[in-house]
């Protein structure tokens, strides 16, 4: 009898194939390389591909001007205030929208967009 690799097997390959369409159809996206099972990318080339300078610089900037809105510009209500600071904080839209309960989402994430917008037009 003829010893098969785990991997030659025909059931395992039938029920890989199965499972590769089932990740496709629900939009999984595989770390690793389908044939080779290496893996497509390291961490430190992730890490270094989403975070240079650049990117650092503009985040920073981001969040000091956001810093001094939060400080000196004349909110709706302190609920638009408060999702703000939230904003700032670090917590995801869907987060700040458990805290504070009157808004969904959607509400907040329209809020934070229109209040970044004045990020570039407010002088303060």
């Amino acid at each position: 009898m003829k010893w098969v690799s785990f991997w030659d097997d025909d059931q395992f390959k039938k029920e890989q194939k199965l499972w590769y369409q089932i990740a496709q159809a629900t939009g999984f996206k595989d770390i690793e390389d389908e044939n080779q099972r290496y893996l497509k990318e390291w961490d430190s080339n992730f890490f270094r591909n989403q975070f240079n300078q650049i990117k650092y610089e503009a985040t920073t900037e981001y969040y000091r001007a956001g810093s001094e809105l939060l400080r000196s510009y004349p909110f709706k209500d302190e609920m638009h205030k408060r999702i703000w600071q939230l904003h700032l904080e670090g917590l995801s839209e869907r987060e700040i929208a458990r805290q504070v309960k009157r808004h969904k989402k959607s509400s907040v994430h329209k809020i934070i967009s229109k209040i970044a917008s004045r990020i570039k037009r407010y002088d303060g």
